[in-house]
C-alpha cells in the first residue's frame, strides 16, 4: 500500500472557502432585502382613488356558507322524499331508507 506523500495545496481551498462566504453573504443581503420589500403594508386601491370594480362570476359568497347550506338543505330533501325524476318514462325518486328497505325485501338483481 502507498499513500499521498504530500499536503493539500491550501491557495485552492482558502479561494473556496472566501468564495462560498461571499457568496452566502450576498444571498442573505439578497433575502433580507426582498423580506423587507415584501412586508411593506399594501396600499388600498380605495387609497387611490379608484373606483371599486365588481369582479366578474364566480363572486365569493357575502356570508360564508349559505350556499353550501342550502344545497346540503336541498340534497337531504331530495334523499328523504318522493318527487318525479321523469315523468314521461315513469321514473320516480324514493328515500333511501325506502330503497334499502326494498332491496332488504327482494334482493339485488341476479343475471
Amino acid at each position: 500500500m502507498s499513500y499521498e506523500k504530500r499536503d493539500v495545496h491550501l491557495r485552492p481551498v482558502l479561494g473556496f472557502m472566501v468564495g462560498l462566504t461571499v457568496v452566502f453573504t450576498v444571498a442573505l443581503w439578497s433575502m433580507a432585502r426582498l423580506r423587507d420589500a415584501l412586508t411593506t403594508e399594501p396600499v388600498s386601491p380605495h387609497s387611490l382613488g379608484v373606483d371599486r370594480v365588481v369582479p366578474p362570476a364566480p363572486r365569493l359568497e357575502n356570508v360564508p356558507g349559505t350556499i353550501l347550506d342550502d344545497l346540503e338543505r336541498n340534497v337531504a330533501i331530495e334523499l328523504s322524499s318522493y318527487g318525479w325524476i321523469d315523468a314521461e318514462s315513469d321514473r320516480v325518486r324514493i328515500p333511501v331508507e325506502r330503497a334499502m328497505e326494498l332491496v332488504l325485501e327482494e334482493g339485488f338483481p341476479v343475471r
